[in-house]
């Protein structure tokens, strides 16, 4: 069964890496080679997440607002080791995370829990081809 991952291609215009985790979170992938996700955030229950089929794939990014100096790519993957359900959340947001932002009281002031449809997280990807 094939997956599809979108990644962003760096400045460099040769290095892939995920498209929405930031900072400390970010992945690298590279073609043809097993990925796993930061070790930190695998101790939390996240890995990686692909689409389950292409259409779901370029839904997101179509409904999703990334800056337009960003060149987002499709790839399609092979997965090891699916994490089914996937009931943690897409996002905390914390206090130290958003300083710059604003002040906050309390620690944690947001949890997103809804993910985009078709996604599933796995605990390795492998990027195959390039479809888009």
């Amino acid at each position: 069964m094939s997956y599809y991952k979108i990644v962003r291609v760096e400045n460099d215009e040769k290095t892939l890496v995920s498209a929405v985790a930031p900072e400390k979170a970010k992945q690298i992938y590279e073609p043809n080679v097993w990925t796993k996700g930061p070790k930190w955030l695998a101790k939390r229950g996240y890995h990686l997440t692909v689409f389950l089929d292409l259409d779901y794939a370029e839904t997101f990014i179509q409904d999703t607002m990334f800056p337009v100096h960003w060149k987002m790519e499709v790839w399609e993957c092979e997965i090891r080791d699916v994490i089914k359900p996937m009931n943690i959340p897409r996002r905390y947001c914390y206090k130290e995370d958003i300083r710059h932002w604003i002040s906050f009281d309390k620690e944690t002031v947001a949890t997103v829990w809804y993910w985009p449809a078709g996604t599933c997280m796995a605990k390795e990807v492998k990027l195959t081809r390039r479809i888009k």
